[in-house]
């Protein structure tokens, strides 16, 4: 804090590392140094970064306040860097590209771990975890090895309809075993429209990307989408119009099932994938994916950056400002409760976990349950499973487990409360 900020050869080491694409990492009040250090246009380093430190907070707490030269939260801050803090002593990390932050000596640990990791190009490990509650687990269905089932939906007689991405079909479970009801090339996002009818998003190398409706008479397409790319997440927005996410294309779709039209309705470089050299596999993995409404806001999350983002919502329901709400959290689809509390899956961590309103994650589901490859959830709706979670899984395709890739599975947990069905 003294002497650090000033240190020019400190500022020129960092300055060329980060020209060279090197880890840049520091815990504690170590992102002191970072401060004098510039960028080839002369804007401080870690302008636009997400980041962590000793905070304010935890300033006043140890009484350092009155003896430190400046708060160094409030430098970052002003040199423009996306500034993160969590409560005191909070095992804390942020990485953001080759920049790994952590917020005091609890969270050095951790920072080592995603040093190591991001050298490695590993997955990074799963931060700011506070612990581990296991929800009593179920198995609804089983398909064969190698079945990627994408995503789910539960409608309120209590029938689920999961899509099979590569079979390119659509299955019905009731009470009995999975049924197909609908052939659709590349079947993803699933939603249903205010008649209870299922909508299908189709993508990914479908001969006629768009969305489709399930009706008596079979599959019609009521939105043809020639740009598409990935339609995943599917969300209700206000009378006949939805969102749905465009994982590959990096954006937000904005599609009306009664007009049979669509639009962008945003785009934001916190929903692209983005050119990380520390990832293992970073032009595989979706950017926004999972898509919700709650609150009057919409949620997304954005997997292959690990952030989970929230938008606000105009008069029009057309996109208002996007924040990134969460950081550092791979989640694939995710549901809320009606408290308030997000559940997701994780996909190549094999695991699901609940996320408070005070963005404290704990794991309820892991290998054991038998989510091995999580890709999605979704709350059930009738009275005798209304306090159950649905999980869909690849079996681990994306990253297989020990042992191998498992079968693709429906799991049921019970999570002791209600989802939210909020009207929106």
């Amino acid at each position: 804090m003294f002497d650090l900020p000033g240190n020019s050869e400190l500022a020129r080491l960092l300055e060329a590392f980060h020209a060279e694409g090197k880890i840049i990492a520091a815990v504690c009040h170590g992102p002191a140094g970072l401060i004098g250090a510039r960028r080839q246009n002369g804007e401080p380093l870690i302008k636009g970064v997400t980041l962590t430190s000793y905070t304010y907070e935890e300033e006043v707490a140890a009484k350092l306040d009155k003896e430190v030269p400046f708060i160094l939260e409030n430098r970052l801050k002003e040199l423009g860097g996306n500034f993160v803090a969590r409560e005191n002593k909070a095992d804390h990390v942020e990485r953001d590209i080759q920049f790994i932050t952590g917020q005091n000596p609890n969270s050095s640990t951790s920072v080592a771990r995603s040093v190591l990791a991001a050298l490695e190009k590993q997955f990074q490990p799963l931060l700011n975890v506070v612990g581990t509650e296991l929800a009593s687990a179920r198995l609804v269905a089983e398909f064969a090895v190698k079945t990627f089932i994408e995503n789910i939906d539960v409608n309120e007689s209590g029938e689920m309809f999961v899509s099979s991405l590569d079979e390119g079909i659509v299955y019905r479970l009731g009470d009995g075993q999975p049924t197909a009801v609908a052939q659709v090339d590349k079947a993803a996002g699933l939603a249903f429209d205010q008649n209870g009818r299922l909508l299908i998003g189709s993508s990914v190398g479908s001969k006629a990307p768009g969305i489709y409706r399930l009706g008596p008479n079979g599959v019609e397409m009521v939105v043809s989408m020639s740009g598409a790319v990935f339609l995943n997440g599917l969300t209700h927005l206000t009378g006949s119009r939805y969102l749905v996410a465009d994982s590959y294309r990096g954006l937000i779709w904005e599609v009306d099932v009664a007009a049979g039209s669509h639009r962008i309705w945003i785009e934001h470089p916190a929903l692209a994938t983005n050119a990380d050299p520390f990832h293992p596999a970073p032009q595989y993995f979706p950017g926004v994916n999972g898509i919700k409404l709650y609150g009057g806001q919409v949620y997304a999350s954005s997997t292959q950056q690990q952030k989970l983002v929230r938008i606000g919502l105009n008069n029009d329901s057309s996109a208002g400002t996007l924040e990134v709400w969460m950081t550092n959290i791979n989640l694939d689809d995710f549901a809320f409760d009606e408290k308030g509390n997000l559940y997701g899956s994780t996909h190549v961590y094999n695991n699901v976990v609940r996320i408070d309103p005070e963005r404290r994650v704990t794991i309820i589901a892991g290998l054991d349950q038998g989510v091995a490859g999580s890709t999605a959830v979704a709350f059930g709706r009738s009275a005798h499973d209304l306090h159950s979670l649905y999980v869909t899984t690849n079996g681990g395709m994306s990253a297989p487990p020990d042992g191998g890739i498992q079968p693709g599975r429906i799991v049921r947990l019970e999570v002791g409360v209600s989802g939210y069905f909020g009207k929106h």
